[in-house]
Parts: C-alpha cells; structure tokens; sequence
C-alpha cells in the first residue's frame, strides 16, 4: 500500500483472510500485588453524619423507585434497559458451513467452499468457522442456512458497536461519521450486485461495472475525508484512511479480475466478508 504524508498505511491495516474476533482471546494482565494504605483515622464530625444519612436516603429511594417501576408497569424499568441495551450494535449474520479445529483443514475446505460460489472466508473464534455468506437479517440468512446439507452449519453473529468517537474534535466528527458510511455503502451495493448476478438478473459485465461505480463512491468518501483531516496524524485518522483503502482495493480487484460464474460470485461475497470483518475492527478501535 502506498504511503502518503509519511505514513506507512500497511502498519494499520488488518490483513484478511482469518479474521480473529478481537477482545475474546486476551489473557488477563498481571498486577502487582500492593498492600493496601490502612486509612487514616479521623474524628467523625455531625456534618459527615448528616451527608452519610442524605446518600443512604437518596439510594434507597432510587432502589425503591426501581423495585416499584420493574413491578408494576409490567417491568418497565427493566424493559426500557434491555430494549437499549442493544440499541449501538449493527448486527450482521453470517452462514458457516462446518466449524474446524484445525486451521489447515478450515483452509482447504475455504477453497472448496469458492469453487461453489461461497465466500470461503475464515472467522477464527475459539474455532475456526467457514463462512459462507453474509446478510443483515437472521430469517436470510436461517433460510439459507436449512437449505444447506450437514449438521455443522451454524450462524455465526458479527455485532459492530457504534465508536464513540470520543477522541475526535467536534470540527471534524461529521467528517469522521460521514467516512464510515463507506461500510454500510459497500456492503449494501456489494449484496444487491451478488444477489442480481446469482439471480442471473446482471451479467458480469455489468457486474464489474457496477463495481467500479461503488469504488467511485467509496473514493469519493475518501477524498472528503482526506480534505479535511489530511494534516491530522492521529492513529484513529490514519486507521480510518487505511480501512478506506483495504475496502477499496478488494472491491477493486473484483472490479479488475476476470472471474466469472461461481468464482465471481465467490470474490464477491470474500470482498463483503472482509469489508464487514474490516469495518468491526476498525470500529473496536476508535
């Protein structure tokens, strides 16, 4: 990959094929045992009892207001957290084939998997998990999943939480937000141009154009976000600019390739996989 301004992108950008649920797989750091200050002693004072009392009164009126709300109401407390708790998670849902131990065997079966037009993408979590094809909707992707013959398909979630983006000035949060529109971008533009080619709807000629307009669109993103953070040398800038490229450069050598038929469709479900995989690492870190 090219460097720019003096910034090597390759040192932030994620190399795809296993794609390695991140979070998951951290062991525990080590701390260093302290012994712990004994506090000094100090006369209580009828001002600290006084605030002692107010905090007690105010927790259990919280601790009463809540018992109260989750029992009548039918649990209304309760269900307004567990309605938002999810609320900051895109969900994608994704069809494995089989789920291997081995990373060698869930490779081999991976180029198996593109001869047949799967994406033959890897997600190591734990295991190794075959993916095949990747949809915003649970009901797609169960229907596809039954139709698939053995008992080790599955449903594998991918759930992107939004960044909080918390390191970014306010003069360039737009600009950032309006960057990673590029994923929901690729990814919509990428399932209808497979679903059109599988459905024989488009031929691919006409997909490969269609993939050239969606490279035009994520470029174009690029280059508005380039504009306004180019003088910035921020890790969570140069990560953003560098995830733009990985996304650009696959959908682009699908664009450029001469594949056809079920190793088409193959390369296009590989390029939503690593866009999507791409997209929630990325997102974990800003």
């Amino acid at each position: 990959m090219e460097k720019i301004d003096n910034v090597n992108y390759d040192d932030y950008k994620y190399k795809s094929y296993i794609w390695k649920e991140d979070g998951r797989h951290k062991k525990p750091e080590k701390r260093k045992k302290t012994k712990p200050q004994k506090p000094e002693k100090r006369r209580v004072v009828k001002a600290d009892k006084q605030a002692v009392f107010v905090v007690c009164t105010i927790l259990l009126c919280f601790s009463l207001t809540f018992a109260l709300a989750t029992l009548s109401g039918k649990g209304s407390v309760m269900n307004f957290f567990q309605k938002n708790k999810n609320t900051d998670c895109e969900r994608y849902y994704v069809v494995c084939s089989d789920v291997f131990s081995d990373e060698s065997l869930a490779r081999i079966s991976a180029d198996e998997a593109r001869t047949s037009g799967g994406a033959g993408y890897i997600i190591y979590d734990e295991k190794y998990y075959l993916a095949l094809a990747c949809y915003k909707s649970r009901d797609d992707a169960e229907k596809v999943r039954k139709r698939m013959a053995g008992s080790s398909s599955c449903i594998y979630e991918i759930c992107v939480k939004a960044p909080a983006l918390s390191w970014c000035d306010n003069g360039k949060k737009d600009a950032v937000k309006n960057a990673l529109k590029y994923s929901d971008t690729a990814f919509s533009r990428l399932y209808e141009i497979t679903t059109s080619f599988d459905k024989g709807s488009i031929g691919e000629t006409e997909v490969k154009n269609r993939l050239k307009g969606l490279l035009n669109e994520i470029n174009k993103l690029n280059a508005d976000f380039d504009k306004i953070t180019k003088s910035e040398n921020m890790p969570e800038y140069i990560k953003i600019r560098a995830e733009i490229k990985a996304a650009a450069a696959v959908i682009g050598n699908v664009a450029k390739s001469d594949f056809s038929g079920a190793t088409l469709s193959a390369a296009l479900r590989f390029a939503t996989m690593s866009v999507v995989c791409g997209y929630k690492n990325l997102a974990t870190e800003l």
